[in-house]
């Protein structure tokens, strides 16, 4: 008879222990998902940033070079394809840099070459889309991207003209 008395004791967790238990999961969840997104989401614009001061540095080498400024089409991480020949992009970093006016073309690539440039980068899965230009003195501007992708948007960005004046001023 004891055993038997000890084997009913033992019957398991209750309903609603159970719906306690997944209850507080679901409450520790809701409070963790959006940080965490949010963490990515500026890992991803800090990969863009990278890259958008890489376009100033690169652009400054090659104006001490050659006095001139080169522009880049449109191109994503990562490969070859980057500001410089031989230089990479970020994986998923999408960027167009340009220059104006037009003076003439690199012998090496043949890219467009000018007294002025501008630059703007984006990462594919961040919220922003930098730019840099000529003109900032290593201060890059943000604004918010579109929600399908800050990278598509920076590659669509005017090219011929310095920063657009509803850009925000960050360091």
């Amino acid at each position: 008879m004891k055993l038997l008395a000890s084997k009913q004791g033992n019957r398991g967790f209750s309903l609603i222990e159970l719906m306690v238990t997944i209850a507080i999961i679901g409450i520790l969840a809701a409070i963790a998902l959006p940080a965490f997104s949010e963490y990515r989401s500026r890992a991803f614009n800090s990969a863009a940033i990278s890259y958008v001061q890489f376009i100033y540095s690169a652009e400054s080498n090659y104006w001490l070079n050659g006095q001139v400024y080169i522009g880049t089409p449109a191109g994503d991480g990562p490969g070859p394809t980057g500001i410089l020949p031989g230089t990479t992009v970020p994986s998923g970093v999408g960027y167009v840099v340009g220059v104006f006016p037009v003076t003439g073309a690199d012998p090496s690539s043949g890219f467009d070459t000018g007294t002025d440039f501008i630059g703007f980068t984006g990462h594919a899965k961040g919220t922003k889309v930098y730019a840099v230009g000529s003109q900032s003195k290593m201060q890059y501007r943000s604004k918010g991207g579109a929600a399908a992708s800050a990278a598509a948007d920076a590659k669509a960005e005017d090219i011929t003209q310095n920063l657009p004046g509803d850009w925000g001023t960050e360091l």
